[in-house]
């Protein structure tokens, strides 16, 4: 009893402060010199605990050392839980004694000190900072101790100086050291399982008990119990002072009841720690502590293995691969340094949300689409990034990779023509480079003049230069296609029997583009004393049979045919007396038309008799001495308005143009036609009677090009000539 006094007084006087972490980082001293890595330990939560574990049971631990009244308890805990994990990997037996010695003797040499070894060892208060307390300092080791009767302890005086002769052949070294020092505020059922699972997982912990007891022989005593199996509870801390003690934590068990305990906790659970104050008490050298004493525990688990298996570097095969749109680079691998190391898990950190990279099984990257598109191969552009590549079993080790993410190019195989009354499969008609099977996975969709259907079939919307839009991973280009004419029909046969509206143009195409290739069309008639064609009219002449035929021939609008169509046109009843009354021509020519014909209002056609007879009509005789005259007469259809001009045009602030033009005779009202496109696409038009007008709401520092016509009762006339003016940005 009076033994385990003494040791108990001195390890409380000598230990007056809480255990810190070695702050001096390891020196370079030896060439071969290697430190171990310090990392905080993670509770994985993969072990299923049992209620009790002992590793003393379990023949892991060695013999119980005895410190003397030297302040060492942190070296002798950390070289007693090295001995159990050298035992736990089956590389040594109990009889295994390393050196304390040597640990103090690497640790004096890393400290700088300029006190000798002796007085460092007694005076400088080492201890309190053995165990690791920070999770970012080094372990301060720089080599695996040697075996104790290379370097024994003795009681060290001040100028001691141990025998440094050894050679340091030991095969062993410590891969990496786990700390673990819980926030005041980490609940204790956490700590516990967190303590349990690295006991299986690693063996030994050297820990470090911070507590609160008073100084008096009598409190230090009754805390360690008395008769009752060497046990330790500490109840609220309501003492003064300070102190604490390191040990190995061997094991525990949840069933270890409170009532071997002088003062009872809350409940029952104990862990085992072997000390080293040698074979005192009636524990040989061991205690129980209560799971509830009011300390705080931390710990160092030691992962060891044999010298030259630690890995201390990985580095990528590659340091820079290239990938487009659509392609899988070969398998990455990494090569390990030494070679010698142990085999090192690692992955590509490229995160899930990564849009244009894809990690696979195989260690492959995928590139899912382009950095940017391009017509060809000149436009190719390229986003360089690094990635890095991390171990999972060794958290320190890492190298990077450099990804070049190409452009990709679609461009169409050939010109992409379609014809108006049909549909062209796009499959096949777009590359992508340098990847052409990603061809298959492009999306279209309608662009301009042309449209999609069924995915991947292109239509003609109208005709002449067209684009189809092509995209492919999230980027996207327009693809050139021409759109030409299948096909057209003149319409029904043609017969004059005293009403005027046979003279209407007979051409009726089968599309929306109509009026683009109506100047395109020649007609010839097979009889002209019979009908007559001028500037796409037919005028009858006299009785009897023709047959007019009208052709189109334009390499890119018939792709290269020559299209033809035909109608009878049939003349009774021609009048001798009613002289010819030639109609007005009409403009038969798309909006950028540069000759003096124009435009009927009512477009040729007419879908209702009554439409009909509002713009050419029969005067009906109203009596019986007028039926004896002429039976058909022209109705009066106003004159073709003259052609505008425009006299001024000022851009006001706000968006605002406003326009001042002449009146044009036989116009009765005007269109005003304003678009961003010089070739009037998507051109809006307003209306009025007006000879001056404000448009509003234009998008302001905006080129528009502006033209206005005239209307007449039926006929419109020539568009102005075109201006532009640029709105303010104000």
């Amino acid at each position: 009893m009076k033994k385990k006094m003494i040791f108990l007084l001195m390890m409380l006087i000598a230990l007056s402060k809480p255990i810190y972490a070695e702050e001096t980082e390891i020196a370079d001293i030896h060439e071969e010199s290697i430190s171990a890595e310090t990392i905080p330990y993670e509770m994985a939560g993969d072990i299923t605990l049992p209620s009790s574990y002992s590793l003393r049971d379990l023949g892991m631990t060695t013999s119980v050392k005895d410190q003397g009244n030297q302040p060492l308890c942190v070296t002798f805990a950390r070289i007693a839980a090295l001995e159990t994990a050298l035992i736990k990997k089956g590389y040594e037996s109990q009889n295994v004694d390393l050196s304390e010695m040597h640990m103090l003797y690497e640790r004096w040499l890393v400290s700088g000190s300029k006190k000798n070894f002796g007085a460092w060892c007694r005076y400088s208060g080492i201890e309190t900072y053995g165990l690791s307390s920070s999770f970012d300092n080094q372990y301060p080791l720089r080599a695996f101790p040697v075996y104790e009767n290379q370097m024994p302890m003795v009681q060290i005086a001040d100028g001691y100086m141990p025998d440094t002769t050894y050679e340091n052949d030991s095969p062993y070294e410590i891969r990496t050291v786990y700390t673990y020092l819980p926030a005041f505020d980490v609940e204790l059922s956490e700590i516990i399982r967190t303590t349990k699972e690295a006991l299986i997982r690693y063996g030994g912990l050297a820990g470090n008990l911070s507590y609160v007891p008073g100084y008096e022989d009598d409190e230090a005593y009754r805390y360690f119990g008395s008769g009752k199996d060497y046990s330790y509870y500490l109840p609220e801390k309501t003492q003064s002072g300070s102190a604490g003690h390191a040990v190995e934590i061997v094991g525990w068990n949840d069933g270890y009841s409170k009532k071997n305990f002088s003062e009872e906790p809350p409940a029952d659970g104990a862990w085992l720690c072997k000390n080293s104050w040698g074979d005192i008490g009636n524990s040989s050298g061991y205690f129980w502590m209560s799971y509830y004493s009011k300390v705080r525990i931390s710990w160092e688990a030691f992962d060891i293995c044999k010298k030259g298996t630690t890995p201390r570097s990985i580095e990528a095969t590659e340091s820079e691969i290239t990938l487009y749109a659509g392609q899988t680079s070969a398998s990455i691998s990494v090569k390990v340094y030494p070679e010698t190391a142990e085999k090192v898990d690692w992955y590509i950190d490229i995160p899930e949300k990564d849009e244009y990279l894809r990690v696979n099984a195989d260690h492959s990257i995928s590139c899912l689409k382009f950095q940017k598109p391009g017509y060809n191969s000149t436009s190719q552009t390229k986003n360089s990034r690094t990635v890095t590549i991390r171990s999972t079993n060794y958290p320190n080790l890492s190298t990077t990779l450099k990804i070049n993410i190409m452009a990709g190019v679609m461009e169409p195989v050939e010109l992409i023509r379609i014809p108006d009354n049909g549909k062209v499969d796009l499959a096949g008609k777009v590359s992508v480079s340098p990847v052409a099977k990603r061809a298959s996975d492009i999306i279209y969709s309608s662009g301009y003049g042309a449209g999609i259907v069924d995915g991947h079939y292109a239509f003609a919307k109208t005709y002449g230069e067209g684009s189809i839009d092509a995209g492919l991973d999230g980027q996207s280009i327009w693809i050139p296609c021409y759109v030409y004419c299948s096909g057209f029909e003149l319409g029904d046969d043609l017969k004059y029997d005293g009403c005027i509206n046979a003279v209407l143009n007979p051409v009726f195409v089968l599309n929306d583009g109509a009026d683009k290739l109506r100047n395109l069309i020649t007609y010839t008639s097979s009889d002209e004393t019979v009908a007559r064609i001028e500037n796409g009219m037919v005028y009858f002449v006299g009785d009897g049979q023709a047959r007019i035929t009208a052709q189109l021939y334009d390499e890119k609008l018939t792709n290269g045919m020559v299209l033809t169509d035909s109608i009878e046109v049939t003349v009774q009843g021609m009048d001798p007396e009613i002289p010819e009354q030639p109609f007005e021509e009409i403009n038969a020519l798309a909006e950028n038309d540069t000759t003096d014909s124009t435009i009927p209002m009512d477009q040729y056609q007419f879908t209702t008799e009554t439409q009909q007879e509002q713009v050419l009509a029969t005067d009906t005789p109203k009596s019986a001495e007028e039926a004896g005259k002429s039976t058909t007469q022209k109705k009066d259809m106003g004159k073709v308005p003259a052609k505008v001009t425009v006299k001024s045009a000022k851009v006001k602030s706000g968006g605002k143009i406003t326009l001042k033009w002449k009146k044009a005779s036989g116009a009765v009202r005007y269109e005003i036609q304003i678009s961003k496109d010089k070739g009037f696409r998507k051109a809006k038009s307003i209306y009025t009677k007006k000879l001056s007008t404000t448009l509003k709401g234009l998008s302001k520092g905006k080129c528009y090009y502006i033209r206005i016509r005239g209307f007449g009762k039926v006929w419109c006339g020539k568009w102005s000539k075109k201006i532009s003016v640029v709105t303010k940005m104000s």
